[in-house]
Order: structure tokens, then sequence, then C-alpha cells
């Protein structure tokens, strides 16, 4: 066994704890909030901002504009956790994952958040009414209203029409975090 290799592991292990040790103090990744969301049409002003943005909006047994009317802009109603209510502010890019198509990503603006935050037991019936998993719910949340980009969405190569009461997993980047601040709480 030749003894050349200890050398060279001895420099490639430096320039690897050096690199982690900078990654770790200079690299952030973003922190998401997600939450069980509702696309539903009208509700919205002339400018396409959201006018309500409650639990009850959820429902959809509730009448809406028809899809059909140009007035009607398509909006998103979500339920993100409430602990997230300090970061989150009107204009913040929501990305919307619609279920049953796993590839496509609908855009949309945050316009407005609820006037209260809610217990799991105020959401819980509300979503397990529209067939959504309430059961990764946070003690408190608080919903979260905007307008989409797009009413239209891409999946599969295909372009399909979005429509009111479609189910979706919404998210937004609510900070950056460094690793660093993982391993010592107090640096955050």
């Amino acid at each position: 066994m030749s003894r050349w290799w200890l050398p060279a592991s001895f420099w490639f292990l430096l320039i690897a704890a050096v690199a982690a040790g900078w990654f770790a103090a200079m690299g952030s990744w973003p922190v998401y909030e997600t939450g069980i969301g509702v696309i539903r049409s009208g509700a919205a002003d002339i400018r396409g901002t959201a006018v309500s943005c409650s639990i009850q909006d959820l429902n959809l047994s509730q009448p809406r504009a028809r899809a059909s009317d140009p007035s009607a802009a398509l909006m998103f109603i979500a339920l993100v956790d409430g602990n997230s209510t300090p970061r989150l502010t009107s204009g913040m890019r929501v990305v919307l994952s619609v279920s049953g198509y796993p590839d496509a990503a609908v855009v949309a603006t945050l316009d407005r958040l609820g006037d209260r935050l809610l217990t799991a037991a105020d959401a819980r019936p509300v979503l397990e009414s529209l067939g959504a998993d309430a059961s990764a719910l946070t003690p408190t949340v608080v919903p979260i209203c905007g307008r989409l980009d797009s009413a239209r969405l891409v999946s599969g190569g295909e372009e399909y029409q979005l429509t009111d009461g479609m189910l979706a997993r919404a998210r937004v980047m609510v900070r950056n975090e460094r690793p660093l601040s993982r391993l010592l709480p107090r640096t955050r």
C-alpha cells in the first residue's frame, strides 16, 4: 500500500471542511409556509384584489360568480400556520400546487391576511367538508387570500382551465435561513 494518498486526502479533507464551514456561515436556503387552499372565482374588487379573507370563503356551498363571467377574477384562499402571520405581507409570491396536477405550479400574489387567527378546531370541519386532509393542521391557522396571475395551468404539456373549487397546496416563502442558525439557535 503506497503512502501517496495520505497527503492528497489531507488536502481534500481540509478543503471540504473549509467549504462546509463557509456554507454553514454564509449560505442560506428559503423557508416556506404551506397550507391547504381552494381556488375561488369572484370576491375581488375592480383591481382583482381579494375583498374578504375568512374561513367562510373556503365553503364551496356559498354561491360565487360564474367562471365564465369576465369580471370574476380567480383568487385563492389558503390556511397557513398562524405563527407565520408577522412575516406575511401583501404582495408576496404564493405558489399553488393544484390537486391532480402534480407537475404544475400556479403563481399567485398575496393580497390579504385574515382578520383573526383560527384554532385547528375551527378550521377542521371546513377542510373536511372540502375532502382535504386536516390532520396536519397546526394549533392556530390564519387565512391568506390573493389573486392568481393566470386562469390556466400547464401540466404534462397540456393546458387546463382553473375552475372554482379546485383544491391546492399553497406555499409562500417567509424567510431565508442559514445552516449555522440551525446548529446554534441563539444566532437566529
